[in-house]
């Protein structure tokens, strides 16, 4: 046992580093990994590769890079630890996407027109609006989810919920258009 460089046991203490990471410090910084790919992936051969993701997401593009650096720090102590390689390849970078404030305000607006009230939320998803933002000023409109169950095959959401949202949506698009004529 001793001489094996068993792939898998560095990726999981690689995947417990991400967890420990992103949860050290206060903030709604989040870090995922939910694809993991073993090779050659049979019941009776130490694994010799793994590929996995790892996703870091917060409103801080500097915390996020932080984040990132430490990990990568770990992951390299891993490496040495567990006499594997490890390799981090950044794939993707989306920037984070703050909403623009006045885009927020016609959205508060319009659901006020139509008698709602409303909350502002900060959403560290990746959502369409954050590769919108990098086009234009975006804002977000949440439906309530019946017991804040969202992303989720539980998730369900009142149909009244969903047409308040798309009112306050055709409200938005009408005041926006009225600001631009």
């Amino acid at each position: 046992m001793k001489e094996r460089h068993n792939a898998l046991l560095a990726a999981a203490k690689l995947i417990e580093t991400v967890q420990e990471v992103v949860t050290q410090e206060p903030g709604r910084q989040v870090g995922t990994v939910g694809k993991l790919q073993v090779f050659p992936n049979a019941p009776n051969v130490v694994p010799g590769l793994v590929k996995h993701s790892i996703e870091l997401r917060d409103l801080s593009a500097e915390k996020i890079a932080r984040l990132g650096d430490e990990i990568q720090k770990r992951a390299q102590e891993i490496a040495k630890e567990t006499e594997t390689e490890i390799i981090v390849d950044k794939v993707e970078h989306d920037p984070p996407a703050v909403a623009d404030p006045e885009m927020q305000a016609k959205i508060e607006g319009a659901a006020a027109g139509l008698g709602l009230k409303t909350m502002r939320l900060p959403s560290g998803a990746g959502h369409d609006a954050q590769m919108m933002a990098k086009i234009g000023p975006i804002g977000m409109i949440f439906v309530p989810s019946v017991d804040g169950i969202s992303h989720s095959p539980k998730e369900f959401t009142r149909w009244q919920d969903c047409t308040n949202g798309a009112n306050v949506l055709l409200q938005t698009i009408l005041r926006i258009d009225r600001a631009a004529a």
